[in-house]
């Protein structure tokens, strides 16, 4: 809501008091002046809304662009079919150095 609305409704409500406008004028005034300022504020939130979502999309594409950490070995061989089956084995845990799960 702007300052304008406040600043109406009050010089409305003395033209009410001093007679030179009827109440159902100023509430027919009212009605019109939120009609006027409710697609504004969508806008303004849609503007808002489309500007926070570049923002995190130009981030995303910061980390996609880096350069990877960690490096390939240069003896590193290429996979070249996948099964996608991941198999445990014999995992352990590093902090308690306990045996987690065992498969067979």
């Amino acid at each position: 809501m702007s300052s304008g609305q406040p600043r109406c409704i009050t010089f409305g409500t003395l033209h009410v008091l001093a007679g030179i406008l009827s109440l159902g004028s100023l509430l027919v005034f009212s009605a019109y002046l939120l009609m006027l300022y409710q697609p504004l504020e969508s806008l303004t939130y849609t503007t808002w809304a489309m500007e926070g979502a570049t923002a995190g999309a130009k981030r995303c594409f910061e980390v996609l662009d880096r350069q990877d950490d960690v490096r390939d070995s240069p003896s590193a061989m290429d996979i070249s079919s996948v099964k996608g089956a991941i198999d445990f084995r014999a995992l352990i845990s590093v902090t308690q150095k306990t045996e987690l799960f065992c498969a067979t």
